[in-house]
């Protein structure tokens, strides 16, 4: 999965006491709020939901790596105990180990068996050359405490 939420950016005057007029700022500072509670809330959650997604796939694909580093041999090769992490070659595909086995001859990989867990094969890959560039479009002080907090967006 990829991230594709962005977050609008605040358009509107920011509200400053010292430059403007009371209606100016109340105009401002009701804006400001709308934008605060209405708008980044949703497309916050949204962009938190992609990179938990995006944190979720990146841990299968690690695990899978492990396992695949981890490769022992056909099962129908195998006996007794096998750990975690390990993968085999049954029926044509990889499948990786999900669960510590006492005896490996009982447990025979396959999608109805929680045991294991098919690989991604050679075809199932997408390699991507696309990189995606990033710019500043705003930028607010976090607070006197921190660093400067950076909004980016990908370049268009």
């Amino acid at each position: 999965m990829t991230i594709s939420q962005t977050i609008t950016v605040y358009a509107g005057d920011v509200p400053n006491k010292d430059t403007m007029t009371a209606d100016e700022f109340d105009d401002a500072a009701n804006d400001w709020v709308d934008y605060w509670t209405n708008t980044v809330p949703p497309e916050m959650n949204t962009f938190a939901t992609e990179a938990n997604q995006t944190k979720t796939d990146i841990n299968n694909a690690e695990a899978a790596a492990l396992a695949a580093s981890n490769f022992k041999k056909a099962w129908s090769e195998l006996a007794g105990a096998l750990s975690m992490p390990a993968s085999v070659f049954h029926d044509s595909k990889f499948w990786m180990l999900m669960a510590d086995l006492a005896d490996v001859t009982l447990s025979e990989p396959s999608a109805s068996n929680s045991d294991w867990q098919e690989m991604y094969s050679y075809e199932d890959v997408v390699i991507s050359t696309d990189i995606v560039e990033f710019k500043v479009v705003s930028e607010y002080p976090a607070s006197p405490e921190t660093d400067t907090v950076y909004f980016v967006v990908p370049e268009e």
